[in-house]
């Protein structure tokens, strides 16, 4: 019984950490910008798909969610407060949330591991970071760790921002 319970558990592990600036009745509007992809065999659908699931993750939940998509031309990293604060006020938001998605495989094909991390950056209307949170997970398919990592970080961060 006790190796079923440990293998069920899985290997998951969602960190979050806001801010105290960020507590409160939560962000009337959030901005979902770029999450950036870094994966030895690069799947160009990884970041678009945590993108998406984080998306479907705070509307399910009633909040009012917009992804926001880069043009072509548009050259700036979006890292500095005051080209943040532009984007957010732009899109009449509070939040902007981006981030980075890693995959990275080792071992040989009858030993292979798989390794899925994601970072979250949130920044609040004025361009300041107020939080960060982490999600880990091993060997598990692509869909089910974007689909987990999203659902667990929208909880997480809703936990962490309304009062209650």
């Amino acid at each position: 019984m006790l190796l079923i319970t440990v293998f069920s558990a899985g290997c998951a592990e969602m960190n979050l950490f806001v801010k105290d600036e960020m507590r409160g009745s939560g962000p009337s509007k959030i901005l979902i910008g770029e999450f950036i992809t870094r994966d030895m065999s690069y799947d160009p659908f990884l970041a678009d798909g945590l993108t998406d699931s984080v998306r479907f993750e705070f509307f399910s939940r009633g909040y009012n969610v917009q992804v926001w998509k880069r043009s072509p031309e548009d050259k700036k990293m979006y890292d500095t407060p005051s080209d943040t604060a532009a984007l957010c006020a732009g899109a009449s938001a509070d939040v902007l949330i981006t981030g980075v998605i890693s995959r990275k495989e080792s071992g040989s094909f009858a030993d292979r591991r798989v390794y899925y991390s994601v970072t979250f950056i949130i920044r609040n209307k004025s361009g300041n970071i107020t939080g960060e949170g982490n999600y880990r997970d091993t060997n598990i398919d692509e869909p089910v760790f974007v689909k987990e990592a999203a659902g667990e970080f929208v909880k997480e961060f809703i936990n962490r921002t309304i009062d209650e």
